[in-house]
């Protein structure tokens, strides 16, 4: 019989000394909340000083064999795109550009997902029509594509200048037949798009814009936009312009807010029962309050051998962005992070954030960023919503998607249909809920919902139409970061 792994938990400030051996072979080291600490060598009876990698704020696990170790952390999502027009090279770009004082090149000093970007300068005084692309049908296309998946990544200095609006058509040689799509930021009013964002637009599929246009190996492709004359350049810069990676499973993400108690109390053996992950939004200074829970079971959920109880930072109370502004709102963020962290919630569930009643502002991105956070979740679903290739300057991982609401006037049915839209994209949708008891009321859903849907997800995930994880491991997988819950 197989003995059972030896796994030791560590916490990131004990390195090296903390760990001391000599270790079982199969032993696995879980490093807590690394931030940047280096890992060493293990030389079979204690850790050398020789550095051998340092990995930023990673939780994964040192795998031991032979003397040596492996760090098991899980390969990145795919986030290739494959591209229409390459942005290491203009010459694409620029074989049909037009007007001719515009210019395009390939820029080094500003990346896109790792790699260069197309610098595109529209001269002060320019107006109308400005495009860029290819004379014929000379771009690649992705075998057996369906017109769906298209991705575009764009930032711009002055976003007015061409009405907040960018077009993408994809045709034949003569563009008698064309596909086209584009990004219009009044569609998408929650991305608050402003100059020097990142924008990244991923429609379900492209409309008709002429003809009958029908896939083919090779394609022209063209970007356009419609310029209002400045007093100044404009500068925009194209990370891609391609087709993104198909999902291979609809993903589900069960999100609660707030930290009521019906959840250790109805929502903790649902979910034990059905195997089902669930992450849970803590407002800290609510614990312990009248209906919400206390310390001593949000550490019991976290520390359940089923690991399916994600706890996720929710802030301190319930008050918004827009009652606190930029400054209290991010400090409200770090006192639930510290508070959790103080009571062994050391995982990556405190650096997700649910906004509180989906009110955000751009000025809270840069303090997330600079303060180690990963993810916001904000409200709203579409097509583009859906999809997690979000690339590592996407704004969206700070506007995940809520695909459907669990709240009085809620039916089952529309939860299921609402639900049902993900699956049809193909794409990951993120379920929210506060309280839950025996009838609807204001932020309730009913036990009786609640559990039959619980028992319908089950089954769709047990016959392969989608997959459950927790808002952590769902980005873990992502981005190829080590975590170890479901």
């Amino acid at each position: 019989m197989k003995r059972p792994m030896q796994v030791i938990d560590i916490d990131a400030k004990d390195l090296p000394t903390g760990l001391v051996g000599p270790y079982r072979e199969d032993t696995v080291i879980r490093v807590i909340d690394r931030a940047g600490q280096p890992l060493y060598r293990w030389n079979g009876a204690q850790w050398a000083a020789q550095v051998e990698a340092v990995v930023d704020n990673v939780t994964g696990r040192i795998k031991f064999s032979g003397g040596d170790y492996d760090l098991d952390i899980p390969t990145p999502a795919n986030n290739t795109t494959f591209d229409l027009m390459p942005t290491d090279s203009a010459a694409k770009w620029i074989a049909d550009k037009s007007p001719a004082q515009i210019t395009a090149e390939v820029d080094n000093s500003v990346e896109f997902n790792g790699r260069p970007t197309i610098k595109v300068t529209v001269p002060a005084g320019v107006s109308g029509t400005v495009r860029l692309g290819t004379t014929g049908a000379d771009c690649p296309t992705p075998y057996g594509w369906d017109a769906k998946n298209i991705g575009l990544a764009f930032k711009s200095s002055n976003l007015a200048a061409h009405g907040n609006i960018i077009t993408v058509m994809v045709g034949d040689g003569t563009y008698a037949n064309f596909f086209t799509t584009g990004y219009n930021a009044g569609n998408f009013p929650q991305h608050k798009a402003q100059n020097g964002d990142w924008l990244c637009m991923k429609p379900t599929v492209m409309g008709t814009g002429g003809g009958a246009p029908v896939v083919a190996s090779m394609m022209r492709v063209r970007v356009s936009m419609t310029f209002t004359a400045q007093a100044t350049d404009t500068i925009i810069w194209f990370g891609s312009v391609g087709v993104l990676p198909v999902r291979k499973k609809p993903t589900i993400v069960l999100t609660w807010d707030d930290g009521y108690k019906s959840w250790y109390d109805f929502i903790r053996p649902l979910a034990q029962h059905y195997q089902i992950p669930v992450s849970m939004g803590i407002a800290c200074d609510l614990i312990g309050t009248n209906g919400f829970l206390t310390w001593d079971q949000i550490v019991e959920m976290h520390n359940d051998p089923s690991g399916l109880f994600d706890i996720v930072n929710h802030g301190r109370v319930n008050d918004s962005y827009n009652t606190l502004g930029a400054a209290a709102y991010y400090a409200d963020l770090v006192k639930c992070r510290d508070a959790l962290r103080s009571r062994g919630i050391n995982h990556d569930g405190p650096l997700h954030h649910p906004w509180i009643q989906s009110v955000w502002g751009n000025d809270m991105i840069p303090l997330l960023e600079s303060g180690g956070f990963l993810t916001a979740r904000a409200s709203g679903y579409t097509f583009s919503d859906g999809r997690d290739q979000a690339l590592p300057d996407d704004k969206w991982k700070w506007l995940l998607n809520i695909c459907t609401n669990l709240q009085t006037g809620k039916s089952l049915a529309q939860a299921q249909a609402d639900i049902g839209t993900v699956i049809t994209d193909g794409g990951v949708g993120m379920i929210n809920a506060h309280d839950f008891a025996a009838t609807d009321a204001a932020y309730v859903w009913s036990y009786e919902k609640t559990a039959q849907l619980f028992g319908w997800l089950a089954s769709q995930r047990d016959s392969g139409v989608i997959e459950i994880k927790s808002w952590s491991r769902w980005y873990s997988d992502r981005v190829g970061r080590g975590y170890q819950r479901p």
